[in-house]
Formats: structure tokens, C-alpha cells, sequence
């Protein structure tokens, strides 16, 4: 099986698995990074793509001195480079390992987060979305760490609160997540990834009604985030609207149809319903794809039980 960076099973278990049973005795199903479309900074928004996330302050003679120095860094005439109005100062670098991020790619994003703090050891930038990496591995306190650097060098960054809360979130601290995201969306409110993630603490404490409340907002700004689609999902079915869930699992899988998660969160919804076959049927999709990640193991061993308890002992398709 090939290798692939993912927050630990168990951490995800912890943190997202249990928090939206869809029915008595069946298991709810895991959420991880990257492939089961959980949001990224580059898949949802970059972080100069919204406003609020340009610099709050004039840049420093060391951004300026850094930023002059590296002749990899985008011009503002690239459209490519800039985007949507990179702000001066962002190197190739930072915008490259934010894409990496976007795709998955963890250890080459992080080595691009390294090579921009050489050249500007004072990138706020390069620090959060560092920080949103090492998360990503399981590195919690040196998430953290990145996180209060970022906070610190640049207090009103929206982006690394909502980091810093997603990384509690994964530690299992829903109410420290909530506090932080908080503090990203007065700073923000126009940030899918604050909703979203805060939509996911809610429903770890289950709270759904303030779940979906978060994901309804995160869906307004980014209508196509499978990731949230997915958590609203499993939300709905949380107070057994399950036709809403199954409307919401239908538009993630549209996204992202190989995932396994989603497809598991959809057959436990037809399973909830009394759709046995229904939901046999999807669980076997998932039995019958080789699993890529960390979530992808455990969603496929989610569905080759549910299919052995549907068919009453373990018998085979």
C-alpha cells in the first residue's frame, strides 16, 4: 500500500469518529487529510484570495529586504503568481508550498514552508501554513508553535487562528477550537475554513443545530466545499434527516466520488433508514476500491464489517 500523509487514524476517531452516529450500533465514519476532501487553504481559498487575509500592517524593511532579495518571487504583473491580489512580499515559495498543500502533498509543502523562512524568517505566512502542516502530520505542539509565531509576528492573520483551532480540534479539544475559531471569524467572517471547522467542533460536542448553522455559512461562501458538504451531512442524519443527509453525502460524492468516507457516511445513512441493500451495495464500492490513506483503511474496514454483521455472519457477496 503506498504511504500517505494523514492525521493518525486514531487521532481521527477521536476527534471526528464519534461524533455523528447515524444509528444505533453503527459506527460513524472518520474524517482525514488529505483525500477524504477535508478543506485545505489552497482548495478552498488562498490565503490572498480574501481580503481580511492581506497584511494588516505596511510591511516591515525586513519584508521588503526579503522580499527584494529573492528573485523567485511572483510579479504582480503574473497572473498566475498573483492570483486574486497576492500582497507583496509572498515568494514563490509560499504560494508553492500552499498549492502542495492543496494537493496533499505535506512533506514537499513543508520543505517549501522551510526554505521561505530562510529567506524571511519573519513570514507570518510561512509560519501558519507551516503550522497547518505540521498539524496535518500529527505534530501537534510544533503546530502550535508555528501558530503563536505566526499570531505573534502578525496579530490580526485570521488564517492561523482558524489553523490553530483546527489543530485542537484534531487534539480533541473542541472547546479551545471553538475559542480560536471564534477569534478567526471576528477577524474574518467571510472565511469558509473558520465556518467549516467550527461547524466540525459543534457537532464533536454535538451540537448539531450550531453545526449546522457553521456549515450553511461555509456552504454560502463555498457552495462546492465536499468537506463541509460531508459534515453537514452527517449532521442531518445526527437528527435523523436523513433525506437531507443523503441530498448533502450526494453533492460531496459529486466533488469527490471516490471517497471513502463520504460513501460509508451515505451507506450508514441508508442503513439508518432500513435500506439494507441499498446500503450493502454502496458499503461494497468501498470494500472494493484499494485503500490509499490512513481514513481509507479504516473506512474500508468500517464497510467490510457493516457488510458481515447486514449479511448475518459474515458471508460473502
Amino acid at each position: 500500500m503506498r504511504r500517505c500523509n494523514v492525521v493518525p487514524a486514531g487521532l481521527v476517531l477521536a476527534v471526528l469518529g464519534s461524533t455523528a452516529a447515524l444509528g444505533a450500533g453503527i459506527p460513524a465514519v472518520p474524517e482525514a487529510h488529505p483525500r477524504s476532501g477535508l478543506v485545505h487553504p489552497a482548495q478552498s481559498v488562498l490565503p490572498w484570495d480574501t481580503p481580511a487575509e492581506k497584511p494588516a500592517r505596511k510591511r516591515s524593511s525586513e519584508d521588503k529586504k526579503a522580499a527584494g532579495s529573492d528573485k523567485s518571487a511572483p510579479a504582480a504583473s503574473d497572473p498566475g503568481a498573483s492570483g486574486k491580489g497576492v500582497p507583496s512580499g509572498v515568494t514563490r515559495n509560499i504560494k508553492t508550498a500552499f498549492e502542495l498543500l492543496a494537493k496533499g502533498q505535506i512533506d514537499p509543502a513543508l520543505a517549501e514552508f522551510d526554505r521561505a523562512l530562510m529567506e524571511n524568517p519573519k513570514s507570518y505566512l510561512a509560519y501558519a501554513g507551516r503550522g497547518f502542516g505540521l498539524a496535518l502530520k500529527g505534530r501537534f505542539d510544533n503546530s502550535i508553535s508555528d501558530l503563536d509565531k505566526a499570531v505573534a509576528l502578525e496579530p490580526k492573520i485570521a488564517l492561523a487562528y482558524a489553523y490553530r483551532g483546527f489543530t485542537f480540534l484534531l487534539r480533541g479539544e473542541p472547546d479551545r477550537a471553538i475559542a480560536q475559531l471564534d477569534k478567526a471569524l471576528s477577524l474574518n467572517p467571510k472565511s469558509a475554513d473558520g465556518y467549516t471547522f467550527r461547524g466540525s467542533a459543534w457537532l464533536a460536542k454535538r451540537d448539531a443545530g450550531r453545526a449546522l448553522a457553521d456549515l450553511d455559512k461555509s456552504l454560502k461562501i463555498q457552495p462546492k466545499n465536499a468537506y463541509a458538504l460531508a459534515t453537514r451531512a452527517r449532521a442531518y442524519a445526527s437528527r435523523k434527516e436523513y433525506d437531507k443527509a443523503l441530498v448533502d453525502f450526494a453533492a460531496a460524492l459529486a466533488i469527490n466520488p471516490k471517497s471513502m468516507s463520504y460513501l460509508v457516511g451515505r451507506a450508514q445513512t441508508l442503513e439508518a433508514m432500513g435500506r439494507k441493500d441499498d446500503a450493502i451495495a454502496v458499503y461494497k464500492s468501498v470494500v472494493d476500491q484499494k485503500p490509499a490513506s490512513v481514513s481509507d483503511v479504516v473506512s474500508h474496514t468500517i464497510a467490510r464489517k457493516r457488510i458481515e454483521a447486514l449479511k448475518g455472519g459474515g458471508q460473502e457477496l
